[in-house]
């Protein structure tokens, strides 16, 4: 039955593909794919299934029908937000920054407090939009680009805790961690 479902699930990407859709919502196949924002299949809209957590698909909606899409066979997809995600270990990642060199994501966590439980926000990043997805933390960077010292001593100059990692300039409308890395890049 597996494999009469993967069958059926190609078929219909293929099928979903040569169709001339105007759609922006859909699937990324491969991290190139999402480099060059080439939607590899296109629906009419795209949830991650949060309602129940550990679900391993997203709920596709096409020409009024709901499909689940298996994460495991795609490297993230766009949201009918705007959004786009990144597929992990069996997690949806979030891609808040893209570049070459440093990815940045984030990721909603369920907490427990006391009798309720509550949604956290916790930000990760990789060194390039395939690569190893890791905590977002001073220490975790500096071990991550250990060959650029540059880097690491405006970590400790210009942020003063893990937390500040994820400042956004509102007026520059980038992440500071990008600049702080971009500009360490080029001025060694």
């Amino acid at each position: 039955m597996g494999k009469t479902i993967a069958i059926f699930v190609s078929l219909w990407l293929v099928s979903s593909h040569a169709s001339a859709q105007t759609d922006s919502v859909g699937i990324y196949l491969t991290a190139n794919d999402y480099a060059l924002k080439k939607l590899s299949y296109k629906a009419s809209c795209l949830t991650p299934s949060n309602k129940k957590l550990g679900r391993s698909y997203v709920s596709a909606l096409r020409k009024q029908e709901q499909y689940h899409l298996e994460k495991s066979f795609w490297f993230g997809y766009h949201d009918c937000h705007s959004g786009d995600h990144r597929f992990y270990k069996k997690s949806n990642y979030r891609i808040l920054h893209f570049s070459e060199d440093l990815c940045l994501y984030s990721k909603e966590i369920l907490q427990p407090k006391g009798k309720f439980v509550e949604t956290e926000t916790r930000y990760y990043f990789s060194r390039r939009v395939d690569g190893i997805i890791l905590p977002l933390e001073i220490k975790v960077l500096k071990k991550a680009f250990p060959e650029n010292e540059k880097f690491h001593d405006l970590l400790d100059e210009v942020f003063g805790s893990d937390y500040s990692l994820i400042h956004f300039d509102k007026v520059k409308r980038r992440y500071q961690l990008i600049e702080v890395y971009e500009y360490s890049k080029n001025n060694p």
